[in-house]
């Protein structure tokens, strides 16, 4: 497949282990909520003590996988959808490159229970080490995690199921 953003000459080749990670049916299809909430990553909350009004919410988006727990106050806690700039990998994970940084996103993705991973990764072809990492990271992990991935973009035109979300 091409990247929605890159040249063409740039190609990400859909494997099965990422196939794997793809559900029939997405966990959001006809659900309806009446209340929702979007949440930033800025520090704009900080201090607001909003916490327990955005835990009400039927549904909660949330930026750049941004830590809750030492904001619960401000932020709340639960997390139904959450971004995951591929960057984040390297800038807080190093890449997954050693057993510790492994351990550190294992356990950061262990606290999301079961909310949605909406990963960015097919924009442009400078995602893609980090979406192989990515892939290969979660089928390593599978059964292991209550987190399910989404990958927006033109991916649905080159695989052969009709939605993008993974329970993994």
């Amino acid at each position: 497949m091409h990247y929605d953003y890159s040249s063409h000459k740039y190609v990400f080749s859909i494997s099965n282990n990422f196939r794997s990670l793809l559900p029939d049916v997405s966990p959001i299809l006809n659900k309806h909520y009446n209340v929702c909430a979007v949440v930033g990553n800025s520090g704009i909350l900080t201090g607001s003590q909003c916490g327990q009004e955005i835990d009400k919410s039927d549904f909660v988006f949330r930026c750049n996988f941004a830590p809750t727990e030492a904001f619960q106050k401000d932020v709340g806690r639960k997390i139904n959808l959450t971004t995951f700039n591929p960057s984040i990998l390297e800038k807080y994970y190093n890449n997954l490159l050693t057993i510790q940084d492994r351990n550190n996103f294992f356990l950061s993705l262990k606290k999301l229970d079961g909310a949605i991973i909406w990963i960015p990764a097919f924009f442009f072809h400078t995602s893609a080490t980090v979406t192989r990492t990515l892939v290969d990271f979660f089928v390593e992990h599978r059964g292991q995690l209550k987190v399910q991935l989404a990958w927006p973009g033109n991916i649905m035109q080159h695989v052969n199921r009709c939605v993008f979300f993974s329970d993994i």
